[in-house]
């Protein structure tokens, strides 16, 4: 059976996390709620917008890509696991969770994030 999702529904997909994204968070262990992230939020810088863009995937499908970002304020000692994407004000809500290469950290570091990308894949 043949199977069709239109580019703008993976688009609308990711332009819900572009368009409320508030901070990346470095997180020390996998989190799957808000509450979760903030607990184990070991440094922390503010995006926007304008640090996504969105794309073709590279294979197929369509690919939400966030620059790199440099020198994040460590503010908690930890072992950094993944990097989280929230929102702040009236509904705090943690949008995209990825993981990052492990990296010891102390209070007073600067640590910078790679870009990376996730994408959705066409309908197969």
């Amino acid at each position: 059976m043949a199977k069709y999702l239109i580019d703008a529904a993976m688009d609308a997909a990711f332009s819900y996390v572009v368009d409320r994204a508030s901070f990346m968070w470095l997180c020390s262990t996998v989190v799957n709620t808000y509450t979760l992230a903030s607990d184990n939020n070991l440094g922390s810088l503010e995006i926007s917008a304008g640090d996504f863009t969105q794309a073709d995937g590279t294979v197929n499908g369509r690919a939400m890509s966030i620059t790199a970002q440099i020198s994040i304020p460590v503010s908690v000692a930890g072992n950094i696991l993944h990097v989280a994407i929230v929102t702040s004000g009236g509904a705090s809500v943690l949008l995209f969770l990825t993981s990052s290469t492990s990296k010891a950290v102390t209070i007073g570091d600067a640590v910078n994030v790679p870009a990376f990308r996730d994408t959705i894949a066409d309908a197969a």
